[in-house]
């Protein structure tokens, strides 16, 4: 007869079993535990029981095509072989990872959602691909550095990422953009005032309203004198000759 501790172990056992995703088949585990084929069915009973009074969503079925009992999850909880072929061969096609971490992660989901007979099957399908498996350029680990960055978004760290190759396709932009930011602050030292309404020629210009005809603001504020020789030749001096020169050289300088 049963003891207590002796039935508890074998229910241990059989659990352990259904959720491995072994089939039970009540005459060799009757043979197992030296009990009879009555008590194995005791046995299963009893862990139906106990999943529907602790509320679990799972159950021990008997399925016909094998001849023995299984554990039934919800279909939610597990994927089907051909989602789990499907994941593993988005991982491989992704190349994100070197063999030493894709090949681990790839195993166990094999043993957590394939049923043990059809891991095999599953297995091999994939193992043509894991051989030729082209390994990412870097060589380096990125599973621990993932969480990391992962965590540091989730606390709100600041992160610095520096991508190699736009930094060496970039590097001659960024020096030529560096050149040309200088030569133009070279150029505003050199030209600042001439270029700006501290340029006394630039200033007295501006007050003047844009007319056509010449009119006695415009000569006031543009023209110093006016000389007229014996040969009818006349001559114009302006305002701010230097001034005027110096905007005109920047202004072509500027502009070319």
């Amino acid at each position: 007869m049963d003891t207590t501790a002796v039935k508890s172990e074998r229910l241990l056992q059989m659990y352990s079993k259904l959720v491995n995703g072994e089939v039970l088949k009540k005459k060799e585990l009757a043979q197992h535990f030296h009990v009879t084929e009555r008590s194995i069915q005791r046995d299963i009973e009893a862990l139906r029981c106990f999943f529907a009074e602790e509320g679990l969503a799972q159950n021990v079925v008997y399925d016909k095509q094998i001849h023995g009992y299984r554990m039934e999850a919800p279909a939610f909880r597990t994927l089907e072989n051909s989602e789990t072929l499907a994941v593993c061969k988005i991982l491989l096609e992704s190349r994100s990872m070197r063999r030493d971490e894709m090949f681990p992660i790839l195993d166990k989901l094999i043993a957590c959602c394939v049923p043990e007979q059809n891991r095999r099957a599953v297995q091999e399908l994939l193992a043509n691909e894991k051989h030729h498996y082209i390994e990412p350029h870097h060589g380096k680990p990125v599973l621990t550095g993932m969480w990391d960055l992962g965590q540091a978004i989730q606390n709100h760290q600041m992160v610095e990422i520096e991508y190699e190759r736009l930094k060496e396709n970039c590097t001659e932009q960024a020096d030529s953009l560096k050149a040309q930011a200088t030569e133009l602050r070279a150029m505003q030292k050199q030209y600042g005032e001439t270029l700006t309404e501290a340029n006394p020629w630039l200033r007295a210009f501006g007050r003047v309203s844009p007319v056509e005809p010449l009119t006695s603001q415009l000569t006031h504020a543009l023209i110093e004198r006016i000389l007229i020789y014996d040969n009818s030749h006349i001559e114009v001096v302006l305002r701010f000759r230097d001034e005027k020169e110096k905007l005109m050289v920047a202004a072509k300088e500027v502009g070319a």
